[in-house]
């Protein structure tokens, strides 16, 4: 969903103000629960359990 936005919102943004937002977004989105869930997943080649936090 977040990638969709940044998309949409890039289109009609000059390009530093879509970088901004998709760097924003990734900064966000990369610190959640669920990202570490994934990678600890990952490497003990175990299918991840997400929450959506």
């Amino acid at each position: 969903m977040a990638a969709k936005y940044a998309i949409q919102i890039s289109m009609e943004a000059p390009i530093w103000a879509g970088m901004a937002l998709e760097s924003s977004l990734f900064g966000l989105l990369f610190s959640t629960d669920d990202v570490a869930e994934g990678v600890a997943a990952f490497f003990e080649k175990r299918k991840p359990r997400f929450k959506g936090r």
